[in-house]
């Protein structure tokens, strides 16, 4: 009794600013120790690379820039003040300024056209069978813009619902390639929509 009531008593008379002191001691080396023992965590935008794809070429033009992946057989123009890169086979057409990095993605003034290739044949069946396997995803659209191009619309209750992509048709058993588009407001993207797919066609 004598000695739990002296420790109680030494508690009690501990400054509260030492007691600080050693808990922040006690955090700082428990985190050297998790370092040490872990590892420095790392993240995934280290591993990104952007470039321009190798099979990807651009020419500029007088007014444009004409951009060619040979590899997937297409061919697109865009402003000629756009930035072309890229994250291994994907191609990124970036048209933003004063862009901003968020939570929910990038923001500024502006287009974004990102062209990624997939390995759908059949756009009717394959998101036939991705919708009825999502439980979140309540139906889908399909429309034909001319000879080469579909544009596809899903919705549901998922982020994204009602944003459309646009499809490429293939011309040989690759697959087709999918055209999303991100614009700071609806009207920008009118403008840019229909300059980008006129041009969007495969190599003959």
């Amino acid at each position: 009794m004598e000695k739990n009531t002296s420790r109680k008593s030494f508690m009690h008379r501990q400054p509260v600013w030492l007691f600080l002191v050693e808990f922040l001691l006690l955090v700082l080396f428990g985190v050297i120790w998790w370092r040490v023992s872990v590892g420095e965590p790392k993240h995934s935008s280290e591993d990104v690379v952007m470039s321009i794809p190798k099979d990807v070429q651009v020419k500029e033009n007088v007014n444009n820039q004409i951009v060619t992946d040979n590899a997937r057989n297409y061919v697109v123009a865009i402003p000629k003040n756009w930035k072309v890169t890229g994250v291994n086979d994907t191609v990124i057409l970036d048209g933003m300024k004063n862009s901003v990095a968020g939570t929910s993605g990038v923001s500024g003034e502006g287009c974004r056209v990102v062209i990624t290739p997939t390995n759908i044949q059949n756009l009717d069946e394959y998101f036939s069978k991705a919708c009825s396997q999502d439980t979140d995803c309540e139906s889908y659209q399909i429309k034909s813009l001319g000879e080469n191009i579909n544009s596809v619309v899903l919705t549901g209750s998922f982020m994204g619902s009602g944003s459309m992509e646009y499809y490429l048709k293939s011309n040989t058993n690759q697959g087709l390639d999918r055209l999303t588009m991100e614009c700071s407001d609806s009207k920008t993207e009118d403008l840019y929509r229909t300059e980008i797919l006129s041009s969007f066609a495969r190599i003959k």
